[in-house]
């Protein structure tokens, strides 16, 4: 059955709903207490994009180097590297301030390279070492 409901932001949109018809009342009531499809998509990414900026500044993260769709690629792929690497950090006991701090960790140094482009191409190496390693050559 479609729908066209007023969902919990004021926005109106059509709703598919399969089932048993007496369940079918329950579930629009349920969907118009939710936020329409763009309202999320849209919190969502303000959501990735705090986060994002949040990461930058816990490891003190330089600017990237390359082109505007490079660069906003990257800071994609480093966001999930710093997620990662703060995980690593925690599971030894470390401070992340102590971390940031030193040069002669090769994970540290790998969180500060500027090049958009070796962001991008270490994006599916896995583990840390290899790809602080790729980072690092």
């Amino acid at each position: 059955m479609k729908r066209e409901i007023r969902r919990a932001c004021g926005h109106r949109e059509v709703v598919t709903i399969y089932g048993p018809y007496k369940g079918r009342e329950d579930a629009l009531r349920r969907e118009e207490e939710k936020v329409c499809t763009e309202c999320f998509a849209r919190a969502k990414a303000e959501d990735a994009a705090r986060e994002l900026v949040e990461l930058e500044a816990l490891f003190n993260l330089p600017s990237l180097e390359g082109s505007d769709k490079q660069i906003e690629w990257a800071r994609r792929v480093r966001a999930t590297r710093a997620k990662q690497a703060l995980s690593f950090i925690k599971s030894r006991g470390v401070a992340v301030s102590v971390f940031v701090a030193r040069d002669d960790v090769p994970l540290a140094r790998a969180l500060r390279v500027q090049s958009a482009k070796r962001w991008i191409e270490s994006r599916e190496i896995p583990d840390l070492v290899d790809w602080a390693a790729f980072m690092l050559s």
